[in-house]
């Protein structure tokens, strides 16, 4: 989908729904990543409790250290493709943020110009109003 929204925002279709797309796609993203890390931990300390427990059998015993190395292999495996993504996403992101300045209409993009404005004064007025105190 977040192709297909892509290549629509190229031929200046779509382009601001293109940029809440991916926005909310990096939330759902993030979110599940974390439900992902939750079950993770759970399960790591699951592999611990069947390897230290002085009452669990060589199988038991056993199942704990394989449950152990699959997860840090697992663990391994997202480190590395998310670092992938990440670089690749920095190295990409003017090129992307070009191709959505462009995707606007003129009015779309003046009214991105005259909130940006709006927020600077606001920040400089801020910062002036804690200078002065």
């Amino acid at each position: 989908m977040l192709a297909f929204m892509q290549i629509l925002a190229s031929f200046g279709l779509l382009g601001a729904i293109n940029m809440m797309v991916w926005y909310w796609s990096a939330v759902l993203g993030s979110v599940s990543m974390l439900a992902v890390f939750v079950f993770r931990i759970m399960a790591y300390e699951d592999g611990y409790k069947f390897i230290t427990d002085s009452s669990s059998s060589p199988a038991t015993i056993t199942n704990g250290e394989l449950l152990w190395q699959a997860i840090k292999a697992d663990v391994s495996e997202d480190a590395t493709l998310f670092s992938m993504a990440s670089l690749v996403l920095c190295w990409q992101y003017e090129n992307w943020k070009t191709w959505q300045w462009n995707s606007m209409s003129p009015q779309e993009q003046e009214m991105m110009i005259e909130s940006a404005e709006k927020q600077m004064l606001e920040w400089q007025d801020e910062k002036l109003a804690e200078m002065e105190n």
